[in-house]
């Protein structure tokens, strides 16, 4: 029967490493981890490495004619090696939950997963393969992808709300940890008349200036790996800085996106919890006077830079 089995069941940490090698030896076509908890936990330096203290662990499989015997292997293989990992302590090896997942168009069921997005007053954030649902407001066209920013997320939508506010006519605009591109393509669309973006990413560097073609602004925008960046605009101001990255990292960049701004200029600082606004604003309070915008636990400041 076509078709594929999945296990799922919770996990520690610690042992996380350790049990997506054996669930991949045991032939797992994918493995994915999510929060075991609903515990928030970010960690730029290791954005690929889940730091939940408790994790949800769900292994996908291909389903084997004799369902009841896979199962039953399955949950032998497993369970022994989760004793061993916990060792020997059995009372402690999580519960598996298996389902069986019928074969579908896996491909247009994720696509159909994404959908145009209304952000602020004046945009759209479209995938390219869904027609622009306002045509006379601007649509910025972006497909999911490896880089961060695909208008979904609450950090993104706040920054993209505020710029749909913003008069941009004529402004030199710069997205520091630019990932899809996404705010400056903004940005430019919206009238800026000079836009870069940066990030450490090589991949998201290139989606950015993919995304860029697509959306008709490559003219007005472009992206750069950082130290590229550095080398070649030199000590450029900016009438505008966005910076939606983390409030960790927003706060070891002080310096840099301080001297960045034009005096009178403005900045934009988002990935921040409403909890980090505080220390953010500390780092940054002698150069910029900050109003809050919030959505949820994310926080958007928005920063006025000042002559003292």
């Amino acid at each position: 029967m076509a078709g594929y089995l999945q296990v799922v069941f919770d996990i520690e940490r610690e042992q996380s490493v350790g049990v997506s090698l054996m669930i991949e030896d045991l032939g797992a076509l994918s493995i994915t981890i999510k929060s075991g908890n609903e515990q928030e936990c970010f960690d730029e330096s290791s954005p690929s490495e889940p730091l939940w203290e408790k994790q949800c662990m769900s292994a996908l499989f291909q389903r084997e004619t004799d369902f009841e015997n896979q199962v039953a292997s399955l949950t032998h293989d497993i369970s022994n090696q989760l004793v061993d990992l916990y060792q020997g302590t059995s009372s402690l090896v999580p519960k598996l939950i298996f389902e069986n997942i019928p074969d579908k168009d896996w491909e247009r069921a994720w696509l159909d997963e994404f959908k145009p997005i209304k952000v602020g007053h004046k945009l759209w954030v479209c995938p390219t393969w869904c027609s622009p649902v306002e045509p006379g407001h601007q649509n910025l066209l972006i497909d999911p992808g490896l880089a961060f920013g695909t208008g979904t997320h609450p950090t993104t939508q706040l920054c993209l709300t505020h710029l749909s506010t913003e008069t941009l006519n004529g402004k030199t605009v710069l997205d520091f940890g630019c990932g899809s591109g996404i705010l400056g393509i903004a940005a430019a669309k919206l009238g800026a008349l000079e836009t870069f973006g940066t990030d450490v990413d090589s991949k998201a560097v290139d989606a950015a200036n993919a995304n860029s073609v697509v959306n008709q602004v490559s003219d007005k925008f472009e992206a750069m790996m950082n130290e590229t960046f550095f080398r070649q605009v030199g000590d450029q101001k900016f009438d505008l800085v966005i910076a939606n990255i983390l409030a960790g990292t927003l706060i070891e960049l002080v310096d840099e996106l301080i001297s960045r701004t034009a005096l009178s200029g403005r900045i934009l600082l988002s990935g921040i919890l409403h909890h980090q606004a505080d220390a953010v604003i500390a780092a940054y309070c002698q150069h910029f006077d900050f109003k809050k915008n919030q959505s949820g636990d994310w926080m958007l400041l928005v920063g006025e830079k000042h002559g003292s």
